[in-house]
């Protein structure tokens, strides 16, 4: 059998058996149609085909419904955002023609049935070691005419058997094996025997529970990590080599700190589910994983801190971005200590006389002053500035806004052997295997052109709403050029004052056990409103209830709300502030705005002994990146090219 060949049709069949409806189609003929090659020819007999208990070995499973049900669904997404010319392009009938069509394998669309759902397993391939073409895989395709699947099948093959139980085998020149058997409606597929004889009890339940636009997913993470236990040490120990030899650079550290700390926390996972879920209204996907008796990740669900969404009544109701966190005192001092190892390495490995172990210090000291919730927002003003804020738990108001002010000095006094020291270990990395000349002279203009950032604390600077504020500046001290090079100096310095002001400040407050804080633009503003709700204002009440829906009245770790319409459109304003924007350009970044909220939200949550995490977006989201998909094409094209006439209905 040809490897490219049955590739590509075994590719087809993944795509397209995406099935959901009526879970169970008509029976599929198999009256023996001729064959390109003779085969053993077996008379319906009376042998019952054998099966075999495989679920011990499954490793993850996969089930989707019908692609129709996807095609349909999409098409709504996309279609009504299209020019006229071309609605008719993206239909469910004429996609799925134009499918079947791309893949041109003829009569793969008589044969398979795109409107029931579809099953796939993984089986474990240390035990089901095979040389064919589906490797450990079993796969559930719902047909309506078996018969004319396994005359492709054999179209394709070098060699085709039957057994005495009706089950087909295909083989390629280099006897790699697919085996195929016809039952309840489906096409079951495998390349061992064995994985065959147990595929319908795995997968046809799995196709039963599929309805409207889904796709649901079960990775059995224990089986995972006992069965693959060797090879996830070995995993953990290059990242472990990888980020002691800093061979990647900081930034590549941290990600692998991180990787070390996910692997240790999918080893004490039990089960993990996904589910895709495509509706009219938009899109969601949830995760869940829950824990083993023991282990890490049960420890850090014992530890995650959840529960009503708190601090959305600091938040202002024209910001584009709202975090809702909670988290524990000893995930913050780990991340902490990830932090500071990368800055360790940015700095070359060195201390500078005790400044990073100061500031470490004193970062400790003051996470120890904060609880577990905090509540922050983004906004863009409407003279384009941009600005951040919210509010957050503290355990002592006094002593967090001393620990605060006490780490800016620190910081301020080194700041700047800091910067210039982390430039230097930087220009180590990038400049490694330069000319020494011409090194020293590219090191130099460097330096010159570096700017020079400065932090200053005002203590108790003003009061607002009966509270003490305290003001943290940062300065930066820009480059002294010349000519062309002191213009754009200037021009940069003018753009960033109007986004986020200079100096850039910080404005932080604190009272009884809430404190507040306000940087960017408009902070003072924002920093008032935020006092007078800590101070038993009513705060803003919208915000406050559009979140708590959002979370559904989960026990909430993390919610994650933005409205994308904001976004463009705050973006937008900042852009008039850095640059000119053509009208035309404004005008076709107007049109993609539907003139109404479009909401992405995340939400992380425990319940059921699971951590659970769910990811969801508006229709309106894919109308947006339709509108921008055909702007960029435009732009692209120079014009709309001219369409072609729209396909011909499908045959009845």
């Amino acid at each position: 059998m040809s490897t490219r060949s049955l590739r590509a049709s075994l590719t087809l069949v993944l795509l397209l058996a995406a099935g959901c409806g009526s879970p169970q189609g008509p029976e599929p003929k198999v009256v023996a149609k001729p064959l390109d090659r003779p085969g053993v020819i077996v008379k319906p007999a009376e042998v019952k085909a054998p099966t075999a208990e495989i679920g011990g070995d499954i490793l993850a499973t996969f089930a989707g419904s019908s692609l129709d049900a996807f095609l349909r669904v999409g098409a709504g997404y996309i279609a009504p955002h299209l020019p006229a010319a071309l609605q008719a392009t993206v239909q469910p009938d004429t996609l799925r023609a134009q499918l079947f069509k791309a893949i041109r394998i003829d009569g793969l669309e008589a044969a398979i049935d795109a409107s029931r759902p579809f099953a796939v397993a993984i089986a474990d391939p240390l035990v089901y070691r095979s040389r064919g073409e589906l490797g450990p895989a079993l796969l559930a395709v719902p047909v309506k005419d078996g018969a004319e699947l396994v005359n492709i099948f054999a179209r394709r093959s070098d060699k085709h058997e039957t057994t005495p139980w009706k089950d087909h085998v295909f083989s390629s020149a280099s006897g790699r094996p697919v085996y195929l058997r016809l039952d309840q409606g489906y096409a079951l597929l495998a390349s061992q025997e064995k994985l065959l004889h147990g595929a319908a009890g795995q997968l046809l339940p799995l196709t039963r529970s599929q309805t409207g636009a889904k796709v649901r997913v079960e990775v059995k993470m224990a089986l995972i990590g006992e069965r693959f236990s060797a090879e996830l040490d070995k995993a953990l120990a290059e990242v472990r080599r990888s980020a002691a030899r800093g061979r990647h650079g900081f930034g590549a550290f941290g990600m692998l700190v991180r990787v070390e700390r996910w692997i240790g926390l999918a080893r004490g996972m039990q089960v993990a589910h996904a589910f895709v879920e495509l509706e009219p209204s938009g899109a969601r996907i949830k995760l869940a994983a829950s824990a083993k008796a023991s282990g890490a990740f049960r420890s850090y669900l014992a530890a995650l801190p959840t529960g009503e969404p708190w601090g959305a009544k600091y938040l202002p109701k024209d910001a584009a971005i709202f975090i809702l966190n909670r988290d524990d005192e000893q995930s913050r001092l780990s991340d902490l200590g990830d932090a500071f190892n990368l800055l360790k390495l940015a700095l070359g490995s060195e201390d500078l006389g005790g400044i990073v172990e100061a500031l470490r210090t004193g970062l400790t000291s003051l996470l120890k002053q904060l609880g577990s919730e905090a509540a922050m927002a983004v906004w863009v003003s409407g003279g384009g500035g941009l600005g951040m804020g919210g509010a957050f738990r503290v355990k002592d108001a006094k002593a967090a806004q001393a620990e605060l002010a006490k780490l800016s000095t620190t910081v301020g006094k080194d700041l700047k052997k800091i910067v210039e020291k982390a430039t230097e270990a930087k220009l180590a990395r990038v400049l490694a295997g330069v000319d020494p000349k011409q090194r020293k002279k590219l090191e130099a203009a460097a330096r010159r052109e570096l700017p020079i950032p400065s932090l200053k604390v005002k203590r108790g600077a003003l009061k607002l709403a009966g509270v003490s504020v305290d003001v943290h500046e940062l300065g930066i001290a820009w480059p002294k050029l010349k000519g062309d090079d002191a213009k754009k100096v200037a021009e940069v310095r003018k753009k960033v004052e109007k986004v986020i002001g200079l100096p850039f400040t910080i404005g932080f407050a604190a009272t009884g056990d809430v404190g507040v804080v306000a940087l960017g633009k408009e902070w003072k503003k924002r920093l008032g409103e935020l006092c007078a709700t800590a101070k038993g204002g009513a705060g803003s009440a919208g915000v406050e209830k559009s979140l708590a829906a959002v979370a559904g009245g989960k026990p909430i770790a993390f919610l994650g709300h933005a409205d994308l319409a904001a976004i463009v459109e705050g973006g937008m304003r900042i852009a008039d502030q850095v640059t000119t924007v053509p009208s035309d350009v404004r005008d076709q970044v107007n049109k993609l705005l539907p003139g109404k909220e479009v909401p992405i939200s995340t939400l992380v949550y425990k319940e059921s002994d699971a951590l659970h995490v769910e990811l969801r977006a508006s229709a309106d989201l894919f109308g947006m990146l339709t509108k921008a998909g055909m702007l960029l094409f435009m732009a692209r094209a120079g014009g709309m090219p001219p369409m072609p006439a729209p396909p011909p209905p499908p045959a009845p």
